[in-house]
């Protein structure tokens, strides 16, 4: 016991180190966030042409409305906001984002030519808990509900993967400030 004790506290320098548990910094949200939209405004027209009855007009409306509004609140993060304001206009870009990602993930998984797609909507899914936990650090319980609730994604109630082989996927750059 006393040997597992032992290695146990010798390895906790090396897991503060790890990027895979690593805390996300406001910076890091921010690239994250801006993969993701860049990511999913690239994806969604490619996902219309590729079968383009897969998503109603409705649906179709709704995502690109998501996806606007995303890029339009993504201006708003500005370097100097206060922690709690940041949170907020991430939290909202977060809900644009998720909402957007549910939709395009049911006919991806669902249309064997959409497939191609699934990558980087599960690489979305892999990077949004991270900047959602930073979130939930500066906004009371009532205001992150939503975003809590997110995390059990509509495409996976887990994401398989990691956030760093995510934004590896999507091509976000690691920032550490």
């Amino acid at each position: 016991m006393r040997k597992i004790l032992l290695a146990t506290v010798a390895l906790l320098p090396l897991a503060a180190c790890n990027p895979q548990t690593a805390p996300t910094t406001p910076s890091q949200v921010v690239a994250d966030l801006q993969g993701v939209v860049t990511e999913l405004a690239t994806i969604e027209p490619l996902i219309i042409k590729a079968a383009p009855s897969a998503l109603t007009a409705a649906q179709q409306a709704t995502i690109a409305s998501d996806i606007a509004q995303a890029q339009s609140t993504l201006t708003q993060l500005q370097a100097g906001l206060p922690a709690a304001t940041g949170a907020s206009v991430a939290s909202a870009i977060d809900g644009y984002v998720n909402d957007a990602v549910g939709t395009l993930a049911t006919v991806a998984t669902n249309i064997p030519i959409l497939a191609p797609y699934a990558v980087p909507i599960d690489a979305i899914d892999a990077v949004l808990p991270a900047a959602e936990t930073w979130i939930n650090q500066y906004l009371p319980p009532a205001t992150t509900a939503p975003t809590a609730a997110a995390i059990g994604r509509k495409h996976h109630p887990v994401s398989p993967h990691t956030a760093v082989w995510g934004r590896q996927t999507l091509h976000i750059p690691t920032v550490s400030q």
